[in-house]
């Protein structure tokens, strides 16, 4: 199977996020793959593998570059799975 998928998380501003903190969780991320699954008599199993084609790289500090101003996406490219999805 292929699949694509896309999405954003995000909470409530508050007074210790920055303007690059907030317009980055605004942001839509979207990633598209290929996946494999089985019903086996253990029950389904399924191995998936994506690719990000839209993610969030992480923006430093100019005035400290070791600081992160915006955290990068932590990818994930293979997942597998034991069991019914929903």
């Amino acid at each position: 199977y292929g699949f694509f998928d896309a999405g954003n998380v995000f909470g409530e501003r508050s007074a210790y996020t920055s303007d690059a903190q907030w317009a980055a969780q605004k942001k839509i991320r979207a990633s598209v793959g290929i996946g494999i699954s089985w019903v086996s008599p253990l029950g389904p199993l399924r191995l998936a593998y994506a690719f990000p084609i839209k993610q969030q790289k992480e923006v430093l500090d100019p005035n400290n570059p070791y600081v992160p101003l915006v955290a990068g996406d932590r990818i994930q490219r293979v997942q597998f799975q034991i069991g019914t999805s929903f």
